[in-house]
């Protein structure tokens, strides 16, 4: 018999709620565009497209499909983050083609796993002034988890990035990035010619821009008069070169990436630990589990680099955690030329497919109970079970997230020194919500109570390590109250 030839898959076409003219989809967005993706993915299943404004977003959701357009086929799906550029200029987030790939080239040893060791006492010192603020407390004492962790987080890539070159600069500095990301997201549904009206939003969001470039420069040029004194990321990327062309970057290149880096590496890692004590305060046999871990490890003790790689189930947690509550929890790519997914679903030409890390991690063909937090999911040989797709904090691909080794031994680091001495409970009474905009995070604050910890190692004794200094940088976050849910123990 005649080998009959395979055949062609059918293609289909992608559908999805007709929306109005003009408009679209966005009266019934609301204020809550995770809510709606999450109905209309239950209802369209794992291919459907949103119009929203001007704009038609094609999502794909299943893992096959994710693998295929950030790995098999990446070349075709370009980043469409134009209006971002005049933030974040030519950095790695924006870049696209020839120049991405030199960046990535000149970036990548300075993130590499073996690298972290030398940002490892950045990290330890953040988690020391976090621990030096909260040792003042009383037991029961309420906090914002969320404002703490971004507070800590910012400190640790100050750091890790300028050494001490930032001193008496951290505040209006940070200050100016918190008003550009409260603007992105204002900014998020306005169409692309409103941008440039002289609109509230829009002067906010350039003085802040503003802010942040003259510092910056300020501190380039100080690297640059006295290069021999810094010994940090800025001072890398100021001396990297091309191996292949032995081309240095352009000082507005480093400007670019500093900002990427400065932004990124604060914000994202933030939500993300404000999401572990969340989870954790909710399931305390799974935080028993991972404070014997840390005991067992470490006696009480601080970590070195080295015992933080051997907290396996810790590390589970944190990886569980970004399951359920991944901080880039959509983003996009827009397609070259028309494709076929694996699926069968056509991408039109210019399109924009629309990534949801947030819906494939929940998807239960893929994931067990998938709403339900287990951080044992990720035990090695269950992991490695996973479909490449099905798992994507960082995204995937050639584009993965260059920052991945940094995030988890930071986040893992704060993790420890937190658990070692406290249980964080949430406030009686509190209301947190998921808020969905550039970033996922907890909304509007993040309020939970302090119990030192009374039944594991005595941690070693946290010294002073701010003094005046840690009482008084970004006093926002001075009293350790949420300014939303405005109640203190």
């Amino acid at each position: 018999m005649q080998k009959q030839p395979p055949k062609e898959p059918e293609i289909r076409e992608y559908t999805g709620p007709r929306g109005y003219p003009l408009v679209g989809v966005l009266p019934a967005v609301g204020g809550d565009l995770l809510g709606y993706v999450s109905k209309i993915w239950r209802e369209y299943g794992d291919h459907f497209s949103l119009r929203l404004g001007a704009d038609t977003w094609y999502f794909v959701v299943h893992p096959e499909d994710v693998k295929y357009v950030l790995q098999a086929n990446h070349r075709n799906y370009l980043k469409p983050y134009a209006s971002l550029k005049d933030l974040l200029g030519e950095g790695l987030v924006a870049a696209d083609g020839a120049l991405w790939r030199r960046q990535r080239r000149l970036m990548q040893p300075m993130f590499s796993h073996k690298k972290m060791g030398h940002h490892f006492g950045a990290m330890l010192e953040g988690g020391k002034q976090l621990l030096s603020r909260w040792s003042r407390y009383e037991a029961g004492h309420e906090v914002d988890v969320l404002a703490e962790m971004h507070r800590t987080t910012q400190h640790v890539i100050s750091q890790a990035m300028f050494g001490d070159a930032l001193e008496g600069q951290a505040e209006q500095l940070c200050d100016a990035l918190d008003i550009t990301m409260h603007c992105l997201e204002q900014r998020m549904f306005l169409p692309s010619f409103a941008k440039g009206w002289p609109l509230p939003v829009n002067r906010r969001y350039k003085k802040a821009i503003h802010v942040v470039s003259e510092a910056l420069q300020g501190l380039i040029d100080a690297h640059l008069a006295e290069p021999e004194r810094f010994d940090d990321l800025l001072t890398l990327l100021l001396q990297s070169q091309d191996e292949e062309t032995g081309e240095m970057m352009s000082h507005q290149q480093v400007m670019d990436e500093v900002i990427t880096i400065f932004f990124a590496g604060q914000e994202t890692t933030a939500n993300a630990l404000s999401w572990v004590w969340y989870i954790l305060s909710l399931h305390p046999a799974i935080a028993q589990k991972m404070y014997k871990e840390i005991d067992s490890v470490l006696e009480g003790r601080f970590p070195t680099f080295e015992e933080i790689l051997r907290l396996d189930y810790t590390v589970q947690v944190f990886e569980e955690t970004l399951r359920l509550f991944p901080v880039a929890w959509i983003f996009q790519r827009q397609a070259i030329e028309e494709d076929i997914l694996p699926s069968g679903y056509r991408i039109p030409k210019g399109s924009l497919v629309t990534l949801s890390p947030y819906l494939t991690h929940r998807h239960s063909a893929f994931w067990e109970d998938a709403e339900q937090f287990r951080p044992q999911r990720f035990v090695f040989e269950t992991r490695r079970k996973q479909h490449l797709g099905a798992y994507y904090p960082f995204s995937s691909g050639p584009r993965v997230c260059m920052g991945i080794s940094f995030a988890q031994i930071e986040a893992t680091l704060l993790m420890v020194l937190l658990a070692q001495r406290y249980r964080l409970e949430l406030a009686p009474n509190a209301q947190v919500l998921r808020k969905p905009t550039a970033t996922l995070r907890p909304y509007p604050c993040l309020p939970m109570r302090l119990r030192p910890r009374t039944d594991g190692p005595k941690p070693t004794d946290v010294t002073d390590v701010g003094g005046d200094r840690a009482r008084g940088e970004r006093t926002k976050a001075g009293d350790g109250s949420c300014p939303m849910h405005g109640q203190r123990a």
